[in-house]
């Protein structure tokens, strides 16, 4: 008793899966939810790029693709994929050669957009030689929209009044951006002869996937003159778009099995701590399933080289410039001046970028009137130092004690450079007297 009961219910059961009209859908949701998503590296340099992953995403049904949607807003609004629904009871046309209205009906038409057990219909019957006739649904979305295009629906056809009659019934799905010129999704015709009264098996249960800009899409089926037919019914359970809005967004990645990433790149001269959210949202799902989002998290840009600054907004350093003009992001190895950040070695020794870091231009036999504690002498930079332990921070830059001398110039004990006189001899002969 035991053995047959569970095959009763494993009976019944298969039964059920085989007869549903709109069978069984296994939900395939992103995971994790909501997923881990981190950013790196952080901070990151103007003109430099932020990398936004989730190793740990993956797709939920074997053929399914998520992407990752780093959002600006908590709710993720304008940054996903946002399901909608085609507005309800489209418009029927019904066509024929005898009593189309008659033999063209449609039930629940405003029950074709949700996926649920209340399908709308057409139905074609009593269709036979000396007549032709057919409907169509039309949904008009009501202007142009841009997305993934989704419409599910079966058919299926009675038998025919007599086997020896062939039974010719068409029906389509169809989808256009202006409502005259129309693109085929899927077409079809019935072969049928089981005969009378007989109801064919189901066409599949076809979920159509169509990606682009349009506004109409089309339900049709009619049969022809040369044939005849019980009945024809063609289902729609749910016409929607799917629509990707990304304007709020820091980045959205490329469709992926799993772990998806996608990058963002830092303006050149912003400081800016931004904070984002993470969801993940599957691309084959009806409607397009997206998990949870993620609680705040945060990514830091600070300015590049180049850039004026304040204590702490730069990716290197922030260097006052000397001139009294502000101060500059520039690299560790580099110094401020005029606005541009200069490299310490091998800087000119004539020009004012030489003076970047208040340097003193000094030929062999003379000096500015500033008396700078660095000296560019010969395209070197020198520094003039009290004692043996002060030394100027620059790795580039060689120190000297008071006394040391380079050309005619000499560093005095307070850090001053003194630089002697040279005697010019316009011709003759120096007599030396001892």
């Amino acid at each position: 008793m035991n053995s047959l009961l569970l095959y009763a219910i494993f009976l019944i059961f298969f039964l059920f899966l085989l007869f549903k009209p709109n069978g069984i859908v296994f939900a395939a949701t992103p995971i994790p939810t909501p997923p881990s998503v981190s950013d790196s590296p952080d901070p990151q340099y103007g003109g430099g790029t932020v990398t936004f992953s989730c190793p740990s995403c993956t797709n939920g049904t074997v053929g399914e693709t998520i992407k990752l949607y780093v959002c600006k807003a908590s709710d993720c609004s304008n940054c996903k994929i946002t399901k909608i629904n085609a507005p309800s009871n489209p418009s029927f046309t019904v066509y024929g050669s005898y009593y189309p209205s008659t033999y063209v009906i449609q039930t629940n038409p405003g029950n074709t957009l949700n996926e649920d057990s209340a399908w709308g219909n057409i139905s074609v019957f009593d269709a036979w030689a000396g007549q032709d006739e057919g409907g169509n649904w039309t949904w008009d979305f009501g202007s142009s929209i841009t997305g993934t295009f989704r419409i599910k629906w079966f058919a299926r056809i009675t038998g025919d009044y007599l086997p020896s009659y062939c039974v010719d019934v068409f029906y389509g799905i169809y989808i256009s951006n202006d409502g005259s010129t129309w693109t085929a999704v899927r077409t079809g015709e019935f072969y049928h002869a089981a005969g009378a009264s007989a109801w064919s098996p189901y066409t599949p249960t076809y979920i159509e996937s169509v990606t682009g800009t349009y506004r109409y899409v089309k339900a049709s089926i009619y049969s022809t003159v040369s044939c005849m037919v019980n009945r024809a019914e063609l289902w729609v359970d749910v016409v929607s778009v799917d629509r990707e809005i990304t304007s709020n967004c820091w980045a959205v990645s490329s469709a992926v099995s799993s772990g998806p990433s996608a990058t963002y790149t830092c303006p050149s001269c912003t400081y800016v701590t931004n904070t984002y959210y993470g969801i993940t949202c599957s691309q084959q799902e009806h409607p397009a399933t997206c998990s949870a989002i993620t609680s705040a998290l945060t990514f830091t840009c600070k300015k590049e080289n180049l850039c004026s600054c304040s204590v702490g907004e730069c990716f290197n350093d922030c260097k006052a410039d000397p001139d009294g003009v502000g101060a500059w992001c520039c690299n560790n190895n580099q110094c401020s001046h005029d606005g541009s950040c200069y490299t310490l070695v091998e800087l000119p020794s004539t020009g004012s970028s030489s003076a970047c870091i208040l340097g003193e231009n000094i030929a062999h036999n003379s000096q500015g009137s500033t008396n700078y504690r660095y000296a560019v002498y010969d395209g070197q930079l020198y520094y003039c130092g009290t004692s043996n332990s002060d030394r100027s921070s620059y790795a580039e830059v060689t120190n000297l004690i008071p006394g040391d001398k380079i050309g005619l110039c000499q560093c005095n004990p307070d850090g001053t450079w003194n630089c002697g006189g040279v005697i010019r001899i316009r011709g003759g002969r120096i007599k030396i007297v001892s």
